[in-house]
């Protein structure tokens, strides 16, 4: 099944250049665009937005940490679960793929563009849902990328979008939050 799911996204390739060329786009340059309006979000969505201007500028700073802190710890479990789990990249496996791509020979599982994009998403959504939603979509087509470039299996994505999602949920939600609350607390 894997596979099968594999070669349906696989198959889109070759076929023509330019759809080849925005998948080479959207895997290789899209995600640090990405990146880059996330920052901007955090700069600019925090720091102005009406709705967060009630609150006090050391919680607003900690939002900001806690996206940060949410999303570097979900591609930090990423990495090391590619060390622990070493599973072979479809080209590796599979002579007929050519990748679009130059990509290593590292580990496929999970996808650490997955596992970063939903982590971004998941932390960006737990303060603002629209914005959140956004962020998600944009992942979901990064990774799609993934899989139509021929680096990254199925279940390298889907387990990359969880990790990723579950860990910055659960940063948030148990530790960052508990840490907010002792930060914000403080007058400036």
């Amino acid at each position: 099944m894997n596979t099968t799911i594999f070669y349906f996204f696989y198959n889109l390739a070759h076929k023509s250049t330019m759809f080849d060329q925005a998948m080479i786009f959207i895997t290789d340059k899209l995600d640090a665009l990405v990146l880059l309006a996330a920052v901007v979000y955090l700069f600019y969505f925090f720091a102005s937005h009406p709705h967060w201007k009630e609150k006090k500028l050391r919680a607003r700073i900690w939002e900001c940490i806690t996206v940060f802190v949410s999303t570097t710890g979900a591609y930090a479990v990423s990495y090391i679960l590619k060390i622990i789990f070493y599973a072979p990249r479809p080209f590796v496996t599979h002579l007929d793929v050519q990748p679009l791509v130059s990509e290593t020979w590292y580990s496929s599982f999970p996808s650490g563009h997955a596992t970063l994009f939903f982590a971004l998403a998941t932390s960006i959504y737990l303060y603002d849902k629209r914005a959140g939603v956004t962020f998600f979509v944009v992942a979901v087509i990064i990774a799609l990328s993934r899989m139509i470039v021929g680096v990254h299996y199925p279940v390298d994505i889907l387990a990359g979008a969880v990790i990723g999602i579950v860990v910055a949920w659960i940063l948030h939600r148990y530790i960052l939050k508990f840490m907010s609350t002792i930060f914000s607390n403080k007058n400036l």
